[in-house]
């Protein structure tokens, strides 16, 4: 099994349950998060073909139960404040993540990608999108009002329009690429920044600082690497191939950031802010699928 095979089910297995926990998901998603995930992990010991799509079509309806919640959720909050609608995104990004592991596991190439292309855009979408967008989005409840600043707000749109944008750069066209994973990559590094400098300021619990430092350590190397690669292909030089970039970027993000960020926020759980009204006073806070 390659490594990116190692990648890929780490997501459902242990990222997604530690992302939805923070996320705030119903109680029952919650739980079936964990036979869904290890029914994908499974697909990974078939053949590419119908038996392994079929482990992994579970998955991909959880996840879809996971994008809806969220939508449910941005229909109701919009676009304010950031950091929710960033948590909204990640749900949506998650079932994106579900549908290019279906395409991989089945073993089709869409638009001519090879079997590595489309297994790597299911784990950008797991990591870069769901991941890193819940990471974004409690890196900003801890900020509190400190979250309406221009850079944490330039930071925390990168992370949610830079991740649709470098899979669609890989499509259309390598300037795209380039530009969104320069993007993106610029938006991790300092929303992981801004993680650090907040725990430094002893806002934080000295356990929470440390996987936080260990974040931002890990995201300055994943992502500094992603965008190396876009140009390595633009140049067409591929000095950067992908196993390389498997074995440093991803499992920099995958370890550093996904688990060890995420779980430093799990020992904190920071809590949604309320948006103040002048008209009708602070909202009220939102349930699991977005009801008060």
């Amino acid at each position: 099994m390659t490594l990116l095979a190692l990648i890929a089910p780490y997501a459902p297995l242990v990222v997604a349950p530690l992302g939805l926990s923070l996320a705030g998901t119903s109680r029952l998603t919650r739980r079936l998060v964990y036979p869904a995930g290890v029914l994908a992990a499974a697909s990974f010991f078939f053949e590419q073909g119908w038996l392994a799509a079929l482990l992994v079509l579970p998955w991909f309806a959880f996840t879809i139960e996971v994008a809806r919640q969220g939508a449910v959720r941005m229909r109701a909050r919009g676009t304010k404040p950031v950091e929710e609608f960033a948590l909204h995104a990640g749900l949506l990004y998650l079932a994106m993540g579900g549908f290019w592991l279906v395409l991989s596991r089945l073993g089709e190439r869409p638009l001519g990608f090879r079997d590595e292309i489309i297994l790597l855009t299911a784990i950008h979408f797991h990591y870069a999108g769901f991941a890193a967008c819940v990471f974004t989005a409690m890196t900003g409840r801890m900020l509190g009002e400190q979250a309406d600043s221009r850079l944490y707000r330039w930071a925390a749109w990168a992370v949610v329009g830079g991740t649709p944008l470098l899979a669609m750069g890989i499509t259309v066209s390598r300037w795209v690429e380039i530009v969104a994973a320069f993007w993106l990559s610029l938006g991790v590094v300092l929303i992981s920044g801004l993680a650090l400098l907040n725990s430094l300021l002893g806002r934080t619990s000295m356990a929470t600082s440390l996987c936080l430092s260990i974040a931002a350590a890990s995201t300055v190397i994943s992502m500094g690497l992603a965008a190396a690669y876009a140009v390595s292909e633009f140049q067409g030089a591929l000095w950067l191939p992908i196993p390389r970039m498997a074995v440093l970027h991803g499992l920099a993000n995958a370890v550093g950031l996904s688990t060890v960020g995420l779980t430093g926020y799990l020992l904190t759980r920071p809590a949604e802010r309320l948006l103040i009204s002048p008209a009708s006073g602070p909202a009220p806070p939102t349930g699991p699928c977005g009801k008060s």
